[in-house]
C-alpha cells in the first residue's frame, strides 16, 4: 500500500432483510455472527450488483438510500436508509454491504460508523470481509462508532475492502440516517504534497478543460498552497491579510482566522480535522474545524515551512527561518527542535519509516530519525528551499538553488542528479510509474526518468519562472502554476493540455479535488466540467 490515499464507496453490494429466528440479545463474538447467509468475499469481487427491495414477512423497510463516494479516509458517506421496524412477533434483520476501494494508507485505517434512529435496535454488527479465510469476522457493532482493523487481513491485494452493516430488533425502530467513513487520511488533499511522502500524486481525475468555477478575491497574490478537508472546505493562507481562509466548496467564505503576519505556510490537516499553518509572526497555529483557535506554538524565527503530519502519532514538523525543524505534539506541547545551519523554509517530508526528511539553506539535506537524532545530511550546492519526496523504494527527489534535481538513496547515498537551466525551488512530483515532475526558474517544467535520464520538458511563457510545485491527476495530467499569470495543463507525454490566465504570477502550488475541480493561488477553483 502507497501513501496516497483515495477511498471510493463504489456501490451498494446488496441489501436485503430476513427474519432472524431466536430474537435479538445474543453477543456475537469475532468469527461468529447473526443467522445470515452472506456470500463469500471472493464471490463479490468484480460482480455487479443492484439494489433490491426490502421485504420480512410481509413487513417492507422503506427504502430512500442514497449512494456517494467516500473520497478519502476520514470522508463520511451520507445514507438516509429510513430502515422502519414497526415492531411484531419477528426480530427482523436489516443489513448492507458496501465495497471500499483503497488506494493506500499512511496510518493503520479504522472503519467509523455514526447513526441516527428513531426508537432503538436491539442489536447492531459489523462485518469486515477476511480475505486470507475468505469468511467475515463479524464484530458487535461499537459504541463509540469506531472499528479499528488490521489491514492486511481486511483489504484484498487489489485494495479492496467489503463492510457489512447489519442490524436487529422486535421493537419499533427507524434508522433515519447511517454514515461511514475510513480514518487513515483527513481530506482529498490533506497536506502541502498531498501526503506525507509529498508525491503531490492525486487519486483523482483533475479538471479537462479550463473552465473556470469560481474565484475568492484576495488583496494580494497568494504563495499558500490549498489544502482540501473532508467535506471539500478548501483551506489556503493569505499574504496582506495575515489570514487563513476556509472556503467552502461552492466558493463562499466558511470563516477566516488572523494571525499577526503574512500566511504563505500551506495549511495541513489532521485526522480530528485540526487546520496547522505557519505564519510569518514567528508561531504555528492549530486551528478547529470551526475557525477557532486550539492553540499556536512560538518559533524563533518567520513559519514559511508547510507543517507535515506524521499519520502514526499525530506528531506535527514544521521549519522555521531560526534555523530549527521542530517536532510539535498534536496538543501543542514542545516534543523536539534539531538546528541545521541555515533557515528551514522547505517543508518536511515523512517516510514510511518514520524518517523526517527537510531542506536548509545551508545548501542541505538532512535526514532526521523520529526521535530528533540525524541520521545522515547530503550537501548540495546551494540553498533547499525544494520540499523533498520520497518515491515508492525510499528514494528521496529535491530541487536546489544549485539548478539541479538530486535523487537520494535512503542511506543518504548519492544516486543521481539532473541539471535544469535555473534555480529548482518548485518540489518535486512523483508519477505512478516513478517518473518525476519538477519546476525551474528556466520557465521550464520538467519530465525525468526514474534512472535521472531527461524525457521531456514544457516551456512556459516570457518571465515565466515555474517555482509552483506540479500535481498530478488520476490520468496522469500534471498541472503547474508559473510566474507568467497562467495555471497549466499538461498531458503525461509533454503536450500542452490547456492554460487558465490568473490576475497575478502563480507560485501556489495546484490540489485536486475528489469532483477534479483544481485550487490554487488566490483562490481560482478550476472545474472538471
Amino acid at each position: 500500500m502507497g501513501g496516497r490515499l483515495g477511498v471510493w464507496l463504489t456501490c451498494l453490494i446488496g441489501l436485503a432483510l430476513a427474519a432472524c429466528g431466536g430474537g435479538p440479545g445474543r453477543s456475537v463474538p469475532e468469527d461468529s455472527g447473526p443467522a445470515v447467509q452472506l456470500p463469500p468475499p471472493s464471490a463479490l469481487h468484480g460482480a455487479s450488483y443492484t439494489q433490491q427491495d426490502l421485504f420480512c414477512w410481509g413487513s417492507e423497510y422503506e427504502d430512500s438510500l442514497h449512494y456517494g463516494k467516500v473520497s478519502r479516509a476520514g470522508m463520511e458517506g451520507v445514507f438516509s436508509p429510513n430502515w422502519v421496524k414497526p415492531g411484531g412477533q419477528f426480530g427482523d434483520l436489516a443489513y448492507a454491504t458496501y465495497q471500499f476501494l483503497l488506494a493506500g494508507f499512511d496510518l493503520d485505517p479504522s472503519v467509523r460508523f455514526t447513526w441516527t434512529e428513531t426508537g432503538s435496535f436491539s442489536n447492531g454488527w459489523v462485518a469486515l470481509a477476511d480475505f486470507p479465510r475468505d469468511a467475515w469476522n463479524w464484530y458487535n457493532l461499537p459504541a463509540d462508532g469506531v472499528l479499528a482493523f488490521d489491514p492486511a487481513k481486511h483489504i484484498s491485494a487489489h485494495d479492496i475492502m467489503y463492510v457489512v452493516v447489519l442490524l436487529t430488533g422486535t421493537a419499533p425502530w427507524k434508522l433515519q440516517q447511517l454514515r461511514i467513513g475510513v480514518d487513515g487520511a483527513p481530506g482529498d488533499w490533506w497536506m502541502f504534497g498531498h501526503d506525507a511522502q509529498h508525491t503531490r500524486r492525486s487519486p483523482f481525475v483533475g479538471a479537462q478543460t479550463a473552465t473556470l468555477k469560481w474565484e475568492y478575491a484576495a488583496n494580494d497574490y497568494v504563495s499558500s498552497s490549498p489544502a482540501i478537508g473532508a467535506d471539500g472546505t478548501v483551506y489556503v493562507g493569505s499574504g496582506k491579510d495575515h489570514e487563513l481562509w476556509a472556503i467552502k466548496p461552492d466558493g463562499h467564505l466558511k470563516w477566516a482566522y488572523t494571525t499577526g503576519s503574512v500566511v504563505s505556510s500551506s495549511p495541513a490537516i489532521g485526522v480530528d480535522g485540526t487546520i496547522y499553518v505557519g505564519s510569518s509572526d514567528s508561531k504555528l497555529y492549530a486551528i478547529k474545524p470551526d475557525g477557532t483557535l486550539k492553540w499556536y506554538y512560538t518559533t524563533g524565527g518567520y513559519v514559511e515551512s508547510d507543517p507535515a503530519i506524521d499519520g502514526a502519532d499525530g506528531t506535527i514538523y514544521v521549519g522555521s527561518c531560526d534555523n530549527k525543524l521542530y517536532a510539535i505534539n498534536p496538543w501543542g506541547g514542545h516534543k523536539w527542535a534539531y538546528t541545521t545551519g541555515g533557515q528551514v523554509v522547505s517543508s518536511p517530508a515523512i517516510g514510511t519509516d518514520g524518517t523526517i526528511y527537510v531542506g536548509s539553506d545551508d545548501d542541505k539535506l538532512y535526514a532526521i530519525y523520529p526521535n530528533g537524532t540525524l541520521k545522515w545530511e547530503y550537501t548540495t550546492g546551494d540553498w533547499v528551499r525544494s520540499s523533498p519526496a520520497i518515491g515508492a523504494f525510499g528514494t528521496i527527489y529535491v530541487g536546489s538553488y544549485d539548478d539541479k534535481l538530486y535523487a537520494i538513496n535512503p542511506d543518504g547515498s548519492f544516486e543521481w542528479s539532473y541539471t535544469t537551466g535555473g534555480d529548482v525551488c518548485s518540489s518535486p512530483a512523483i508519477g505512478e510509474y516513478g517518473m518525476i515532475y519538477v519546476g525551474s526558474d528556466d520557465n521550464k517544467l520538467y519530465a525525468i526518468n526514474g534512472d535521472g535520464s531527461f524525457n521531456w520538458s514544457y516551456t512556459t511563457g516570457a518571465g515565466g519562472w515555474v517555482s509552483s510545485s506540479p500535481a498530478i491527476g488520476a490520468d496522469g495530467t500534471i498541472y503547474v502554476g508559473s510566474d507568467d499569470y497562467k495555471l497549466y495543463a499538461i498531458n503525461p507525454d509533454g503536450s500542452f493540455k490547456w492554460s487558465y490566465t490568473t490576475s497575478h504570477p502563480v507560485r501556489s502550488s495546484p490540489a485536486i479535488g475528489a469532483d477534479g475541480t483544481v485550487y490554487v493561488g488566490m483562490l481560482y477553483a478550476i472545474a472538471n466540467w
